[in-house]
Formats: C-alpha cells, sequence, structure tokens
C-alpha cells in the first residue's frame, strides 16, 4: 500500500521502477531515472484486451488520495465497457466545438499566442499593446451575441 511518506522517500534507480497500490483499482507509481513520479492505472483495453497504462498525473501536483479517486472512478467507466482513453478524447471534440470561431476571438488569441511565444522583448511590448488598441478601436464588434465566423 503506497503512502504520502514512502512515495517522498523514494530515490531515482538507474532504472523505471513500479510500485504498485495494492487495494485492487490498478494504481501504481512509476519512478524514473530522473526524479520523476508519475500516477499510472493498469487498464486492459475492452477490446483487445492489451494493457495500456493510463497516465493520472505528476506526484507533487496529484495527490495519493486524488489519484486513487480517479482509479476508483476509471474501475466504474471500465465495468460500463467504455474505454477511458476514448471517453477523454470525446470530451475534448466535445470541448472544441462549444468554442465559436469569431474575429473577435481570432484577434484575442493571436496577441495572447504573440505574448506567449516570446515576442515579448521590451521594445516589442509596446508594440503589442499599440496592435491591440488599432484593433479594438478599427473593428466594430456587434452588441449582440457575435456570430460564428463561416468557413
Amino acid at each position: 500500500m503506497l503512502t504520502d511518506t514512502f512515495i517522498k522517500s523514494f530515490r531515482p534507480a538507474p532504472l523505471p521502477k513500479k510500485y504498485f497500490d495494492g487495494n485492487g483499482t490498478g494504481l501504481h507509481l512509476i519512478c524514473n531515472p530522473g526524479g520523476k513520479k508519475t500516477f499510472a492505472i493498469k487498464n486492459l483495453h475492452p477490446v483487445t484486451r492489451r494493457e495500456q497504462p493510463l497516465n493520472v498525473g505528476e506526484y507533487p501536483s496529484t495527490t495519493l488520495k486524488d489519484a486513487r479517486d480517479q482509479a476508483i472512478n476509471t474501475r466504474v467507466v471500465l465495468a460500463q465497457g467504455i474505454d477511458p482513453p476514448e471517453l477523454r478524447a470525446q470530451a475534448r471534440v466535445k470541448e472544441k466545438a462549444t468554442i465559436v470561431d469569431t474575429f473577435k476571438n481570432l484577434g484575442r488569441d493571436w496577441m495572447q499566442f504573440a505574448v506567449r511565444v516570446g515576442r515579448t522583448a521590451t521594445a516589442t511590448k509596446p508594440r503589442l499593446c499599440w496592435i491591440g488598441t488599432c484593433f479594438r478601436r478599427s473593428v466594430r464588434f456587434p452588441s449582440r451575441k457575435s456570430q460564428p465566423r463561416n468557413c
């Protein structure tokens, strides 16, 4: 059975090691040589019956309790005959479908991308602010709900 103090005491080994939780959910901790500790769930694909480990998260950001809860939820989903990776993929597709692609959103996304990519040197920060101001002044946005862009 994994405990928090037991996980904290792990030291990097030359090869990756798996430490199982032992409560029947298939939860295990993978300790990599670089010191990274990742929770994963042993998952058998419902159709092919091949093992597919499902990553739950890294240790400091994902607690042991959260990993155990997620392992139990995964077992419930598997008992219904649903493949958890396919369920996650469907959720991502639904999330992307709800995002409306308006000109306003595209402009805002471009500005955030330009800042995030690193075009934020001291000389270009004022220029990005100026572009954003010009963009907001020159483009009229409808007061009603924005209409999606038709491609």
